[in-house]
């Protein structure tokens, strides 16, 4: 077996894992658990050393980690490899799944980001040598993506105030030298105290409704209101979009609504629309607008369409 940092051969043992072929594994190196990359890597390199997965274990971030997974997926068709695997958060996993997506090379999940949603809810362990016998076990599910124009997504995308509080939040850290946290929880005070609502125009599931909302969230299958597992999905291939679409409401109502959801309350539809769809249209006047996409924000042109893919991800889960 050999496996390979940055070009470097690490020599073990030649016996093979019984998972076919040798997996590529791309360890994001701004994940937030993987900002001691020496330490990550040799964390990385020691489980899969220990599992006897054959592997070689390369860094990427940024734009280099979709152009790395492309370039995997080449390398996969030609036989080279058996199996994609990406370390880091929902951002890399996401990147990653954006070059898999509709093929038939399976992507493994090394948690290492801060969050990690679509590894919980593919019910993937957090541990490392845990998610490295999950690997190692090769068991291929298919699982829905959402997309819109174009874009992958696997948890959920939004419009609206969630967008604006990332970049907020991205710049306190670069101005302020703030950690995530801290820097997350000041863009929502920023965000709460100039709360404003975007005229934005819904098609979906035979409507067609002009809405004023302060935030439209679409998730790639339905999330649970139970306030034990609030913010999960117990299921990633029903193949449904969720659409979520907040009310106008002010600050009073933004805290009677995250009180509803976190509580179980009713009357939610009170300050929230919920509809199961296949596929969503949403317009303004701007001929773009900002997205967030499993946390990560761009600015796409409008009309947004939104589809879910049905079953398109092939992924290494229990």
């Amino acid at each position: 077996m050999s496996f390979c940092l940055r070009g470097v051969p690490l020599t073990t043992t030649d016996r093979a894992s019984p998972s076919a072929g040798l997996v590529h594994v791309l360890i994001n190196a701004r994940a937030g658990a993987a900002s001691d990359q020496e330490a990550t890597i040799a964390a990385v390199e020691g489980a899969l050393r220990d599992a006897d997965v054959r592997a070689e274990v390369v860094l990427a971030s940024g734009e280099d980690l979709v152009q790395a997974a492309e370039r995997a997926v080449t390398r996969a068709r030609r036989g080279e490899i058996g199996a994609v695997v990406v370390g880091g958060g929902d951002g890399s996993v996401s990147a990653a799944a954006s070059a898999l997506a509709d093929t038939a090379v399976p992507l493994g999940i090394l948690p290492l980001g801060t969050l990690n949603h679509f590894a919980r809810d593919a019910g993937i362990p957090l541990g490392l040598a845990e998610a490295v016998a999950v690997i190692k076990a090769a068991n291929v599910r298919r699982v829905d993506v959402g997309d819109v124009n174009g874009r992958t997504f696997v948890n959920n995308s939004s419009i609206g105030v969630y967008p604006k509080m990332v970049l907020d939040r991205d710049s306190l850290r670069k101005r302020r030298r703030l950690a995530k946290w801290p820097a997350m929880v000041l863009a929502v005070l920023h965000a709460l105290r100039s709360l404003s609502h975007r005229r934005l125009r819904v098609r979906a599931g035979g409507g067609d409704k002009i809405v004023r909302t302060p935030l439209i969230f679409v998730g790639n299958n339905q999330y649970s209101r139970n306030p034990f597992a609030l913010g999960r999905r117990e299921r990633l291939d029903r193949g449904e979009l969720w659409l979520y679409v907040v009310r106008p409401v002010g600050l009073t109502g933004v805290f009677r609504l995250a009180a509803r959801l976190a509580l179980a309350l009713p009357r939610v539809e009170d300050d929230l629309i919920v509809s199961k769809v296949a596929t969503a249209t949403i317009d303004a006047k701007a001929g773009r607008l900002l997205v967030a996409l499993d946390g990560e924000v761009t600015a796409l042109e409008t009309p947004l369409r939104y589809s879910i893919r049905p079953k398109a991800l092939a992924l290494l889960a229990p």
